[in-house]
């Protein structure tokens, strides 16, 4: 296989999923059939097939879930995650800056902690970014 004779401190990134990325879309079977090589696993963050960052999409549930496939199925092949943030055709609307940064802080954070709710993950980001979810502000009342 062509990936056989790439030198050590060269790595290919295979989508987390087989086809383009939309959530619910099947786990990449590839990714398993690459035995004995040292993967990363992508994410598209920016939303090409569902929203282009316009409309907000939390994909916390989604990223948590297939992060625990990557690492139950990949083991010590998951070498590291990578995250599309923009897309070329439109460079004016970065994944930075919108709403949907929520999903690369709670990728980020699931990576380290994989077992935070998704619930966690966007009361934290919320409050990172000095706002406050409806529900503490009724308890507070």
């Amino acid at each position: 296989m062509a990936l056989d004779v790439l030198p050590n401190d060269v790595r290919a990134s295979v989508k987390a999923t087989e086809l383009d990325y939309r959530p619910g879309f099947a786990n990449n079977p590839t990714l398993t059939r690459l035995s004995g090589s040292r993967k990363w696993v992508g994410f598209d963050l920016w939303g090409i097939e569902y929203g282009w960052t316009l409309p907000p999409c939390c994909l916390l549930d989604e990223l948590q879930k297939r992060l625990h496939w990557a690492s139950q199925t990949l083991g010590d092949e998951l070498e590291a995650i990578t995250a599309r943030l923009s897309w070329e055709w439109l460079p004016n609307n970065a994944l930075l800056g919108s709403v949907n940064e929520l999903n690369l802080y709670g990728l980020s954070r699931l990576i380290r902690a994989p077992s935070v709710s998704p619930q966690t993950l966007f009361t934290e980001w919320l409050e990172a970014y000095a706002l406050r979810p409806a529900s503490s502000i009724t308890a507070r009342n």
